[in-house]
């Protein structure tokens, strides 16, 4: 009976040793809370970073618009960013009111004021060719989105902005345009018939 209890006991012993064993290198840091856990919230930290970066690059990457073969850009006169406020034309200078959002959901909203963007008015509902374009407080509606067309003309890069409100018009399409078409400062930023041509090309 003493024997049992005896091999009992060792087994017993053994058991506890074997459960006591020490972790060594990168097996102790993982196991050491006092590491783990300042460990996963640099790696989350650093992934969130990297997350905001990505988002940052992809949404809000400010641009200038400049007319082809021009050196007027698009610009909101004096600075002023309020809803109503008439689009222009003027000497590319590289300031705010020259820098713009172009969105993902289709909108162009200038970088000082993300809560507005570039707007077609529509008098009792129709689309006028010659309408100044504006700033508006954004809403989502077609009027305030536009579709971009990456072209090459005359061996320079450029852009052209079609209005959503006539995407899926087979005979009537509107782009934005330099009102003035040469490319002089104060010209009004309107809509005009899509006709490929510079006044309706910009660089970025």
């Amino acid at each position: 009976m003493a024997t049992r209890t005896k091999k009992s006991g060792t087994k017993k012993l053994i058991s506890k040793k074997s459960a006591s064993v020490p972790a060594f290198g990168w097996r102790a840091k993982l196991t050491n809370k006092k590491v783990f856990m300042p460990l996963i919230a640099i790696l989350l930290f650093a992934g969130f970073g990297v997350y905001k970066l990505a988002f940052s690059s992809a949404y809000h990457t400010s641009r200038q618009y400049r007319m082809l073969f021009t050196n007027v850009c698009w610009d909101v006169p004096g600075g002023n960013y309020y809803a109503g406020a008439k689009l222009q034309m003027w000497d590319c200078n590289g300031q705010s009111p020259q820098k713009w959002y172009q969105m993902r959901d289709g909108t162009i909203r200038p970088a000082a004021a993300s809560n507005l963007c570039i707007d077609l008015p529509r008098p009792d509902g129709k689309i006028i060719t010659n309408t100044q374009l504006i700033l508006w407080p954004c809403h989502g509606g077609p009027n305030q989105k536009w579709d971009p067309s990456y072209v090459t003309f005359k061996n320079a890069p450029s852009v052209t902005f079609q209005s959503q409100l006539t995407r899926y018009d087979l005979y009537f399409k509107v782009c934005i345009d330099d009102g003035g078409g040469r490319g002089y400062r104060g010209d009004r930023l309107i809509i005009w018939d899509c006709n490929g041509q510079s006044p309706q090309k910009w660089y970025q």
